[in-house]
């Protein structure tokens, strides 16, 4: 359709295309007919990217604008060739899906109908919830729908339903028009727009980089679980060569998307749940370190505020199950066997990596490294 949006269409694409971030001229590519709301994201039309007249290179584009009637391409391919040009997993795919709503002329409508307009454009929501479902893929997206009136003259509707055959023209303009150049109609016309980014697919879930980094933290869990079966030496020995190795994958495992929300009462079951796997850790953990448990440091060794530069007490068994807790929790969502707790958990454990894991890893890390020499001289 080659009609122009209200402001109300392209002040919302536009806000959420700045929401993804600074946005160069050229990191969008767009796959629609409609160049007024491309211009005002873009802001520079020389720089106009379409989907199926370049060859994008790698990394390339922060958002993808799709037109719904561009979406014959086959869904695996888009979301292939979408991984590929994305700079990361938090690309924004951006489709519209432009609806004649209702249209008051009844000889209008029984010319659509005659003509097959009627089922490609009028009332005929083209996006399935299984389409969706297989294009975000287990993330959150949102929907947006905006109604508006439109008035076209003969020559502007004649482009909107793209009539090229003569005889058709010729009877829109005689029975719609009745043979006037300064009639107009209007129409009522819907735009679904939908907003979200990727998630993996069970072949991107299945990805080396993924699987390495699960098995590591299976390895984490899993030392802690046994930790009556080792000395306290041979304990703290497997524990820092599991955080080795969970560190070192971290580096490698792909940003992800996160999901939807959770649901009604999800997140109070969820948070007492690691409440439990925290105090029982931390209490069987602080019995196996016994005196090796207390060890000093400072909060933030860049700060030089007394409050954050003074010497701190802190106990490794309060680091190793907040690790455990964090760990064990996202371990067990992304095991379940729906695609929505996967993604979330991917993303919470990538999250956790660079945030409180990675804090409690480091303090606990180096504490490990020297009470290891200590040992081992003794």
């Amino acid at each position: 359709m080659s009609f122009n949006y209200p402001k109300t269409v392209s002040n919302f694409l536009f806000g959420a295309s700045e929401d993804i971030g600074e946005l160069d001229s050229d990191s969008i590519i767009a796959v629609h007919s409609h160049k007024n709301v491309l211009d005002l994201i873009v802001q520079n039309n020389n720089n106009l990217i379409t989907y199926k007249e370049n060859i994008l290179e790698d990394n390339s584009i922060d958002c993808l604008v799709l037109d719904l009637e561009e979406l014959e391409i086959n869904l695996e391919s888009l979301r292939k060739d979408f991984r590929r040009i994305s700079k990361n997993y938090f690309s924004d795919i951006i489709i519209f899906e432009d609806r004649i709503d209702s249209v008051n002329n009844s000889d209008l409508l029984e010319f659509f109908e005659q003509n097959h307009f009627k089922n490609s454009l009028v009332n005929d929501n083209l996006l399935s919830e299984d389409f969706l479902f297989n294009l975000y893929l287990g993330c959150y997206f949102k929907k947006q729908i905006f109604e508006y009136n439109c008035t076209f003259n003969f020559n502007e509707l004649s482009d909107l339903l793209k009539l090229k055959e003569n005889d058709l023209r010729n009877k829109l303009f005689k029975n719609i028009f009745n043979d006037s150049e300064t009639h107009t109609i209007e129409i009522l016309f819907k735009t679904n727009i939908y907003i979200g980014q990727l998630g993996y697919n069970d072949k991107e879930f299945n990805s080396k980089d993924i699987t390495d980094f699960i098995e590591t933290v299976k390895t984490y869990c899993t030392v802690v679980e046994n930790y009556n079966n080792y000395s306290q030496k041979e304990f703290l020995y497997e524990i820092q060569k599991s955080l080795t190795h969970y560190y070192h994958c971290g580096f490698l495992l792909p940003e992800s998307s996160n999901t939807s929300k959770l649901i009604d009462g999800a997140h109070e079951i969820k948070m007492n749940t690691h409440l439990r796997l925290f105090w029982n850790c931390n209490s069987n953990l602080y019995k196996k370190l016994d005196g090796n448990d207390i060890y000093y440091t400072n909060f933030d060794p860049y700060d030089s505020k007394a409050e954050k530069s003074e010497i701190i007490i802190c106990h490794l068994s309060n680091d190793l199950a907040e690790i455990y807790e964090d760990l064990k929790s996202n371990l067990e969502g992304f095991f379940k066997n729906d695609v929505f707790s996967k993604q979330e958990a991917l993303w919470q454990l990538k999250f956790d990596w660079k945030g409180h894991t990675g804090d409690h890893l480091t303090f606990a890390f180096r504490a490990i490294h020297w009470k290891l020499q200590e040992i081992r001289y003794d």
